[in-house]
């Protein structure tokens, strides 16, 4: 375990050399301190959160990539009171495809954003038909080319619905990362390249490391006040770290 000093001796230097140059920080902080804790933080997320996951229900690709868009801003649980009546109605990507927006808003509405979702979900559905026979297309750059889907939702798609291990960034792992200290990045996509580099040998994982980092987001790390006295990687923590060198110095 690091001391105290050791530890402020080691935040200076990150914080003068490495911040803003996010390839230095595999070179200074990840190798010289993170190589180690990497294993030790991934091993007690999986212990915390060993049962999370994808809590969409769906049967098939075209549920999974309408309930993710219907995701965005909205809670998984509202999304999936939602989605039955709208499968129900448009069982497939062809019957959505020929539906009218206000049909697709007037079942959506519940969920937030309502009108802009209904209006991607339907050109998706208009795109898909024409460019892919009505099927979901394999390939993060083909999904990125579908009304209202970003990185993220392709991201998703392709490990759920392909199998493909992927880095998916939404806005807990993108700020549970950087407290913890694997980057000092906003950008979405730096983030994604940098955590593909520190979980390099957990790329197998790497969809279900996501899936434990957005639980410890919304139970533990939260955006406004983190409860760090019950995190379970708190002393691994350059946050933590940072926040009790603040109170040790005044």
């Amino acid at each position: 375990m690091l001391t105290i000093l050791a530890r402020k001796r080691i935040l200076k230097r990150v914080q003068s050399a490495a911040y803003n140059q996010p390839q230095l920080i595999n070179k200074v902080y990840i190798r010289r301190v993170h190589i180690i804790s990497v294993d030790k933080i991934l091993k007690r997320l999986s212990i915390e959160y060993f049962s999370a996951r994808c809590y969409l229900v769906f049967i098939n690709n075209f549920e999974l990539i309408v309930s993710a868009r219907l995701s965005a801003q909205c809670k998984d649980e509202m999304v999936n009171n939602i989605t039955p009546k709208l499968f129900k109605k448009f069982p497939n990507i062809r019957s959505l495809s020929l539906a009218y927006v206000h049909e697709i808003e007037n079942i959506i509405r519940p969920c937030g954003l309502f009108k802009i979702k209904a209006k991607n979900l339907k050109e998706m559905s208009v795109y898909l038909v024409k460019n892919f026979n009505g099927k979901v297309p394999f390939g993060v750059e083909n999904l990125q080319k579908l009304p209202g889907i970003g990185r993220k939702t392709a991201n998703l798609v392709m490990w759920e619905a392909f199998k493909v291990p992927s880095i998916i960034v939404d806005t807990h792992v993108s700020r549970v990362t950087k407290r913890i200290g694997f980057h000092n990045e906003d950008n979405r996509f730096k983030i994604e390249i940098i955590l593909q580099n520190i979980f390099h040998k957990y790329k197998k994982d790497w969809s279900k490391i996501c899936h434990k980092i957005v639980a410890h987001g919304k139970n533990v790390c939260k955006a406004r006040l983190p409860n760090c006295e019950i995190c379970c990687v708190k002393l691994l923590c350059l946050w933590y770290t940072k926040e009790k060198l603040d109170t040790f110095d005044s």
